[in-house]
C-alpha cells in the first residue's frame, strides 16, 4: 500500500507549493508529474514524469492527452494505493485511472470552477461526470465545497474542507534570511504582491492604483514576486504609467525605481517580511497561500473580496457567500470590492472601486494605530493555520 502525489507540474504556483510541503510531511512514494517543468529541488528518484509535455505545450493538446496520462498512470499504481492529485487535469487523470486500478483517488480542488471558466466550458461537464466518482474531494475553502456539492453533485459526505497551512517555525527562519542587494528597497515603505503574472491575479489593475498612491506617497515602492505570461505586458503598463521599473533580468538594483519585478523567488518570505503591506488584488482565488504567509510574517493584508478564500481567512466568522461592495475592516485584515471581472474587461468595476483601494491603502500606510492592530491580528490568524493545526486533518484523510 503506497501513497503517490499527482500534479500537472511543479512550476512554482500555490498548488505546487502545497504539494511540495505535504510531500515533506507524508513522504509519498513518488511525485508524479504530467509535465516536465520543475521549479522546486526534488530528488530525481522521487519524481516520475507521465509525458514529455511542458508548460509551453498547447493547452488543448494537454487536455486531449488526459486519457493517455491516465493509461500511463494505471501501470504505476495498484488497487491498494492512494493517489492524491492537485489541479483539474491531474484530478481527471487520477479518477479515470482509478476506474481500471480501483486505487483510492483523492482529489484536491483549489479554485472556484464556476468563476474560473466560461459558462459552457467543457470542464464543467467533465466535473459533473467525473468528480463524483472520486473516493474523496478535499476542498480548500468552504465556498469551493459548497460549489462542488451544489453545482457538480459531489455528495457532501465525500467532501472535506482543509485549509492550506504554513509552518510558522520554518517560515520565521526563512523570513530572517538576508535580501542582499535588494535591502535598499526596503529602506522605504514597500507594498508587496506575490503570485503568477497572469490576468486573474489583477496585478495590472493594481499597478494603476499604485500610480495614484505614488502621487500621495512619493517614497512608496511596489515589489512584485513571481513570473508568468504577462511579464512583458505588466512591465509595459508600469512604464506607460510613468513608473520607474526594475526588472530582475535586465537591471542592476538600487532604490531609484518605483516598481520592482523580482521574478520567482524560492524564498519570498524574506521580501514579504520586510514590506509594510501585502496586497491581494485577485479577481479569483481558491485559498490564497500568500495571504497566510504574509500574515505569518506579521505583515497586514489588504485583499480583494473575491471568490474564494480571502473572506474565509480575514473574516472567518462571516458568510462565505457574501462579497462586500465597500471597504470592510474585518477581524484579521481589510477586504475591498473586487477591481475587475474574471470574464470581462471589468473597467466599470475598476472605476467604481478604485477610490476605495487608494483611500484604504493610504490609511493603512499612514495610520500607525491601525497598522499595529493588523500586525497583531495577522500573527494571531497565522497561528490558527499553522501546520500543527492542519496536518492532523490531512493525516486522517491520507491514512484512513
Amino acid at each position: 500500500m503506497s501513497l503517490y502525489f499527482l500534479i500537472n507540474s511543479l512550476n512554482g504556483g500555490g498548488a505546487e507549493r502545497v504539494a511540495v510541503n505535504l510531500s515533506e510531511s507524508f513522504s509519498p512514494e513518488r511525485l508524479i508529474l504530467l509535465e516536465r517543468d520543475k521549479a522546486y529541488e526534488i530528488p530525481a528518484d522521487k519524481i516520475y514524469f507521465l509525458s514529455s509535455h511542458r508548460n509551453s505545450t498547447s493547452p488543448l493538446w494537454k487536455s486531449l492527452s488526459i486519457p493517455y496520462y491516465a493509461h500511463h498512470l494505471k501501470s504505476l499504481v495498484r488497487n491498494d494505493d492512494t493517489v492524491l492529485s492537485f489541479i483539474e487535469r491531474a484530478n481527471y487523470v487520477n479518477i479515470l485511472s482509478s476506474f481500471f486500478t480501483r486505487h483510492r483517488s483523492i482529489i484536491s480542488v483549489r479554485t472556484s470552477q464556476l468563476s474560473s471558466r466560461k459558462k459552457h466550458h467543457p470542464y464543467h461537464t467533465l466535473n459533473k461526470m467525473i468528480y463524483p466518482k472520486s473516493s474523496l474531494v478535499v476542498a480548500v475553502s468552504r465556498y469551493i465545497a459548497y460549489e462542488l456539492n451544489t453545482y457538480y453533485q459531489v455528495p457532501s459526505e465525500r467532501i472535506k474542507v482543509i485549509y492550506n497551512y504554513i509552518s510558522l517555525n520554518r517560515l520565521s527562519a526563512l523570513a530572517q534570511e538576508p535580501v542582499g542587494d535588494y535591502d535598499s528597497i526596503f529602506q522605504h515603505p514597500a507594498i508587496v504582491l506575490s503570485g503568477r503574472l497572469i490576468r486573474i491575479k489583477g496585478f495590472d489593475l493594481f499597478l494603476k492604483i499604485f500610480s495614484v498612491l505614488k502621487q500621495q506617497l512619493p517614497q512608496l515602492k511596489l515589489v512584485i514576486l513571481g513570473n508568468g505570461e504577462l511579464k512583458n505586458d505588466l512591465i509595459d503598463l508600469a512604464v506607460s504609467l510613468h513608473l520607474r521599473t526594475f526588472v530582475w533580468d535586465h537591471h542592476s538594483v538600487d532604490d531609484g525605481f518605483d516598481v520592482y519585478f523580482l521574478g520567482f523567488q524560492a524564498n519570498p518570505f524574506k521580501f514579504i517580511s520586510r514590506s509594510r503591506l501585502f496586497v491581494l488584488p485577485s479577481l479569483l482565488e481558491g485559498f490564497p497561500n500568500a495571504v497566510v504567509e504574509a500574515m505569518a510574517c506579521g505583515v497586514p493584508v489588504v485583499a480583494a473580496d473575491c471568490f474564494s478564500g480571502p473572506r474565509e481567512i480575514l473574516a472567518p466568522d462571516s458568510d462565505f457567500l457574501f462579497q462586500t461592495q465597500v471597504p470592510e475592516f474585518a477581524e484579521y485584515g481589510v477586504l475591498l470590492p473586487v477591481l475587475g471581472n474574471n470574464r470581462e474587461n471589468g473597467s466599470d468595476l475598476y472605476q467604481q472601486h478604485a477610490g476605495f483601494w487608494v483611500d484604504v491603502i493610504s490609511e493603512m500606510l499612514t495610520n500607525s494605530d491601525l497598522f499595529s492592530h493588523y500586525v497583531h491580528q495577522s500573527r494571531q490568524r497565522a497561528q490558527q493555520l499553522d501546520a500543527s493545526q492542519i496536518l492532523p486533518m490531512w493525516k486522517q484523510v491520507l491514512q484512513s
